[in-house]
């Protein structure tokens, strides 16, 4: 026999330590996810549908069990990392890794694509040229780095000038 909704968050609710109705709502209202006692003690004794598609999430993410499972397309209840390609991981751990100053430089750098994206540059390549010279200058990089072009100017023009002279002398 098929297991309903109201059944399956009745569960989920006594799993996730809340023996009675009147604990998951005040536990809700302090996570600032309020619900009304009547609606939630209606669902769960299946004599009320769920109205909302954020109702249904936000119970599922509160429970901790996978919106699959809450709509029947799953019989296991809990919330899966394959749901996501492994590299989502692997990056969101190198996210918690970064320092401050990385922060800073990755808000910066997401600034700059959002703002390129509003201006839907077409050519990538040119788009990501854009990004990397205004995150330089957002970041006060760009100073610094046309310093480091003139030096390096500077360093080919006088080795191309020995060279020549050495073929003229």
């Amino acid at each position: 026999m098929k297991t309903s909704l109201g059944e399956k968050l009745q569960k989920a609710r006594i799993q996730a330590g809340y023996e009675k109705v009147s604990d998951a709502i005040r536990a809700l209202e302090e996570a600032g996810r309020p619900i009304s006692a009547p609606y939630l003690y209606n669902i769960e004794s299946d004599r009320q549908s769920i109205s909302s598609f954020y109702t249904l999430a936000n119970l599922a993410e509160f429970y901790n069990v996978s919106l699959d499972y809450l709509a029947g397309l799953s019989d296991d209840p809990i919330p899966r990392q394959k749901d996501f390609p492994p590299q989502w991981w692997e990056f969101v751990n190198l996210l918690t890794q970064l320092s401050p100053r990385r922060w800073t430089d990755l808000f910066a750098i997401a600034e700059v694509f959002l703002e390129i994206e509003e201006e839907q540059i077409e050519d990538p390549l040119l788009a990501r040229y854009d990004a990397l010279m205004r995150v330089a200058e957002k970041r006060g990089l760009l100073q610094e780095l046309e310093s480091e072009m003139e030096d390096a100017l500077q360093e080919y023009n006088q080795e191309d000038q020995q060279q020549q002279q050495r073929r003229a002398g």
